[in-house]
Parts: C-alpha cells; sequence; structure tokens
C-alpha cells in the first residue's frame, strides 16, 4: 500500500480540494457539492485556520488523495474522519488513515470520535472494526465513540466459522474459529493482549482444541487460556521452555509503534507463554469435527514447524505466516527462504477456494498463492533466494530474506 501524508493545507491546495468537494459521488451522503467560492471559503475556515479541523492527505508522490479530519470533539476526544477522492476508494485507506489518527489522539492522551450518515455503509464497518461503538444521533449524523477496551473485533465467514481481529496493533493478527457439530478447533490465540477466551466462549460451547501455525509471539499470546492446544513437533520445545527471543525483544516488538492497549493491559507485565502442548502435529493429521475435517499441512520456512490448516469440504486455506499481503518474512536465523518457497510451491497440491491469512487484509485472491510463488521462482533464478539479501517488493507483498 501506497505510503500516506498527513500535512497542513496550502493555499495552492485549493483547485484539488474544488475537485474534490464538488465530486458528486464523493458528497453524496455529506452535503450537496461544492461550488468554486465554498470550497474557497472552506479551505481558510477550516484547513488555513491557526488550529484547523482538517488536513491534506497525499501521497509519496505528492498525488493529492483527499482530507483527514482531526480536531477537539470534547475534553477527551478528538473527531475523525476523512473525505477521499473516488480514484483512491477500495485501496483501504480510510482503514489506514483511520488507524493513523487513532494513534496521534492515543499519543495526546485522548480517545476518539467519528461521524457519519445513517448510509454511510462503508464509514460504520471501519468504525466497528476498529472497536468504535454506536453512542448517539446528532444533526442527523451517527456519532460513534472509541472503545478503549474493545480489543477484538469479530466477524462471520459462515455460519459456523469465525475470525476474531486484532485490528488496533499494526501486527493485525487473525484468529480462526472453527465449530463442527461436536468440537471445535481455534487456529491461533493471537498477541495475547485481551481476554480471548471471552469472545469465544461467547461464540460457542462445544469442546476446543487451539491448533497453533506456528510458535511465534503473535500466535501464541492467549494459549494460557485455553485448557487444550497442539503445535507441530519441531517447535515444541520452543513453547514447552525455549522461546527463540527474549522477553525484551518481544515487548519491544508488541510497542515498536503507538498502539491504543485496553486499559486492563500493561505492556510492562506481558509475558511469553510457555507451556506443554496436550497435542503434537505432524504433517497430514486430521482433525474430525463433526461434519467438519481440519487438515494440517506442515510448510516450514517462515519457521521450522510452520503449519496451514485446509479444509477439504469447504476448500478454506488458514495460511498463517505463508500467504498474506503484507512483508513474508524469512530473514531470521530460524526461518529459510528456500523451505519457504517449497511450501509455498506445495500448495499446488490442494483445491483453494479462499485464503485466510495471519494478518492483515482478509480479502486474498486466490491467485496470490501463485504470485508470491512466481516471486519466490525469481529470486531464485537471480541468485537472491538466501538470508541477508534484502527485502524485495512486489506490489501486494514483500519478501525480507
Amino acid at each position: 500500500m501506497d505510503t500516506l501524508n498527513i500535512r497542513r493545507f496550502k493555499e495552492d491546495d485549493l483547485q484539488a480540494l474544488y475537485e474534490l468537494l464538488s465530486d458528486e459521488e464523493v458528497m453524496r451522503y455529506i452535503e450537496p457539492p461544492y461550488s468554486f467560492p465554498q470550497t474557497e471559503a472552506f479551505l481558510h475556515s477550516a484547513g488555513l485556520a491557526l488550529s484547523p479541523l482538517i488536513y491534506a492527505v497525499e501521497t509519496a508522490n505528492h498525488d493529492f488523495v483527499g482530507y483527514v479530519i482531526y480536531h477537539d470533539y470534547d475534553e477527551e476526544s478528538k473527531e475523525i474522519g476523512w473525505v477521499l477522492r473516488s480514484a483512491f476508494w477500495g485501496r483501504g485507506y480510510a482503514g489506514k488513515l483511520t488507524k493513523q489518527l487513532i494513534e496521534k489522539a492515543y499519543a495526546e492522551g485522548k480517545s476518539a470520535v467519528l461521524e457519519c450518515s445513517p448510509a454511510q455503509a462503508v464509514t460504520k464497518h471501519i468504525a466497528e472494526k476498529f472497536g468504535f461503538s454506536y453512542r448517539k444521533r446528532r444533526d442527523g449524523c451517527e456519532v460513534y465513540q472509541l472503545d478503549c477496551d474493545a480489543w477484538f473485533h469479530v466477524a462471520c465467514i459462515d455460519p459456523q466459522t469465525f475470525v476474531i481481529s486484532e485490528y488496533r496493533h499494526p501486527e493485525e493478527p487473525h484468529c480462526y474459529l472453527l465449530c463442527g457439530e461436536t468440537e471445535a478447533v481455534l487456529i491461533d490465540t493471537g498477541l495475547g493482549i485481551s481476554d480471548l477466551r471471552a469472545i469465544v466462549d461467547s461464540l460457542t460451547g462445544l469442546p476446543l482444541t487451539v491448533l497453533t501455525t506456528h510458535v511465534h509471539w503473535d500466535h501464541i499470546g492467549a494459549h494460557r487460556l485455553f485448557a487444550r492446544f497442539a503445535v507441530h513437533e519441531a517447535e515444541k520445545d520452543w513453547i514447552a521452555d525455549r522461546f527463540p527471543l527474549s522477553t525484551d525483544r518481544v515487548k519491544a516488538q508488541l510497542c515498536s509503534e503507538p498502539c491504543l492497549f485496553p486499559a486492563s493491559f500493561a505492556p510492562e507485565s506481558y509475558r511469553i507463554f510457555q507451556g506443554e502442548p496436550q497435542l503434537i502435529l505432524h504433517d497430514g493429521d486430521r482433525f474430525d469435527l463433526g461434519g467438519r475435517t481440519v487438515e494440517v499441512i506442515h510448510t516450514p520456512g517462515h519457521s521450522p514447524g510452520h503449519c496451514c490448516f485446509y479444509e477439504p469440504e469447504r476448500k478454506y486455506l488458514y495460511s498463517g505466516d505463508l500467504i498474506y499481503k503484507g512483508c513474508l518474512d524469512a530473514f531470521y536465523p530460524s526461518t529459510d527462504p528456500q523451505l519457504f518457497y517449497r511450501s509455498v510451491k506445495r500448495l499446488r497440491d490442494y483445491e483453494i477456494l479462499r485464503i485466510f491469512p495471519g494478518h492483515h487484509d482478509l480479502a486474498l485472491p486466490v491467485s496470490l498463492i501463485e504470485e508470491i510463488e512466481t516471486a519466490f521462482s525469481l529470486l531464485e533464478r537471480q541468485g537472491k533466494l538466501k538470508q541477508g539479501k534484502g527485502v524485495f517488493e512486489f506490489g501486494a507483498f514483500q519478501i525480507h530474506i
């Protein structure tokens, strides 16, 4: 995704702002399209004021994207929002800007408020995704207040499958709850920042096993809340007594970027989970949940015991850190770029209709698997598929080796 810069407005932004605010599609749920004099007055009163209400947004190439709203709402909150050119819709910019504004408010010791028309479904979805709750109506708009303790976002994939996400943290990890007729599995437990068990218990009362894609801190954080968990045999020692990173390094990663943690969480008290697994995973193992089967695919590379999980009936792939939009890491001492490549190639053997990744964007095309395989193939042909070669950019993803 492009880097977005938020800056103060300038006089010479007038024409770009007019093109934005005179666009009927953009203004559909806001106000009637602005005339040039209206835009000029708005720029001076809201954008060029001593204490601005709005700020310009541009790409790294200085293309004008639109503006964000950021100003005092009351003594405890900042109002946030965005108005973007239609050419930039559908790129995830609104979510990215929401996160930046929440973090800015948090750094100033404030919560956040978002107002929108009742008809703005996309805005309401983003508000709910980031933990905002509906509070009231004001002047025809719905007012959403950031709930600092609403850490998880839960979405229904199908009536028996749920994704539980932690969008407020830069890692944006996902856990997946799969319910059968007699049993359930939870794939990964995320960061361990809030009470994941309470969320899971609200969704199912079935006997439950946690399946671990891999023993990294951002995937095992809440394992302590569950009685039964499974890891691949290659990482049994990591979770039992020999985690490869120190607690201080994990804390540094956990807090490497601003994050509005829930009030109940104290980063200084964070501990890496250690425990004895009740089950050991092997390639080809199957879990019968009652009318639903989950198969283990050992996919080393990102870590020695990394596993994907596959559902033959639904043709769902839970890809962990093997396939996602973002930076695919194979540069740590415990990673192996060649094995990573082989694991991606192995997915050819499976008929896959949907991919559910361990992090970030959930809307992944199945073609992303082929794109990642092609990228690894290119690096291998160029003699670059070796650790220490750096970060390689491929549009929707990067490969760090």
